[in-house]
């Protein structure tokens, strides 16, 4: 029988193959641990989130985008239109196409003649809503804007026309105070008041904001409509698959008189003080026949949400005339019992 002496060499090596068993045990360990937190992790998002996640897919592939309804037409006594809306277009930008700010402002100067500072606060001012929201930049866009836009489609497509109604005075500032003025929803308003999230108002919205607008704005306001199209991996409109006309808001019938009206407007034009107010009433039924205050003020000028830098200074300076255009006198004036003699 032959007897084999082990030397330290054979226990070096003994002791390295036991070290090399034990670091491979730790590496499948290693592995195992490894297969069983992408199992889990496959398992969650096939099984227990699969709806989240089926739907996260159609999103990116299907969007939704709104049809603004126009509103409703606002008539005198007679069926004469005071106030309608007629079509026209918007360019809007998708925040969720969006490359950078800086580099879409640029684009946007160069093309279509945007100012850069209004941009900015533009952009600043939709931090505050969902991203899915378009911000609207330019309203009433001209021929130029909407060849422009569809021409290079396919270079941005985060920039689309949408078809949105604007709101219009027929006859500028006939029967201003009486009718009032629409505008885009506020942020203050948003978080409160009757044009609140709460009540489902949002960003972009236009509201009636005094007169009849604001009084019978829920009759006034239509349903909105909502097209469903395919889009490619960069935002791209491919196909449209689904389309939800909208619905336009009821007409108002109102108790003025458009020829009263006119009377009205043609005496407190009259006034030699340019300031005063003038209402006529109907002794049968009580209802106004006329109302005029002046100075008045042409609505049209509110209608638009994106406001170009003209605008505002228009608007700002109906705020700051001291004269008050926007002073509804026939209503909100307090005058000594007998002043009309």
């Amino acid at each position: 029988m032959k007897t084999r002496i082990f030397s330290e060499d054979d226990y070096d090596n003994h002791d390295d193959r036991r070290e090399i068993q034990q670091r491979l045990d730790v590496m499948r360990l290693i592995a195992l641990a490894i297969i069983l937190i992408f199992g889990a992790r496959l398992y969650w998002m096939q099984v227990v989130k699969h709806e989240a996640y089926a739907e996260m897919a159609r999103q990116n592939r299907l969007r939704r985008l709104p049809i603004k309804a126009p509103r409703g037409r606002i008539l005198d006594r007679n069926g004469i239109v005071l106030a309608d809306s007629r079509p026209s277009y918007n360019v809007i930008i998708s925040r969720e196409d969006l490359k950078t700010v800086e580099e879409e402002i640029e684009l946007l100067v160069a093309h279509l003649g945007l100012e850069r500072n209004w941009l900015i606060r533009r952009f600043e001012e939709a931090k505050y809503e969902p991203r899915y929201l378009p911000i609207v930049l330019k309203e009433d866009a001209s021929q130029f804007d909407v060849a422009w836009i569809v021409a290079h489609q396919f270079e941005y497509p985060e920039l689309r026309i949408e078809e949105m109604p604007q709101r219009r005075y027929v006859y500028g500032a006939f029967a201003a105070h009486a009718l009032g003025y629409v505008g885009e929803v506020s942020r203050r308003e948003l978080e409160k008041g009757s044009y609140s999230r709460e009540n489902g108002y949002r960003m972009g919205d236009i509201v009636g904001k005094s007169g009849l607008e604001r009084a019978y704005n829920e009759i006034l306001t239509g349903r909105d409509g909502e097209r469903t199209v395919v889009v490619d991996s960069r935002g791209r409109i491919r196909d449209e698959v689904e389309r939800v006309e909208p619905v336009r808001g009821r007409d108002l019938y109102t108790t003025l008189d458009f020829e009263a009206q006119k009377l009205a407007e043609e005496q407190a034009d009259l006034i030699p003080s340019g300031r005063g107010a003038i209402a006529a009433m109907d002794p049968n039924n009580g209802g106004i026949m006329a109302m005029v205050s002046r100075p008045a003020f042409d609505p049209n000028v509110f209608s638009l949400r994106a406001k170009s830098p003209e605008d505002r200074e228009e608007i700002l300076s109906l705020y700051e005339d001291e004269n008050r255009p926007l002073f509804n006198r026939v209503i909100q004036g307090a005058y000594p019992t007998g002043s009309t003699w």
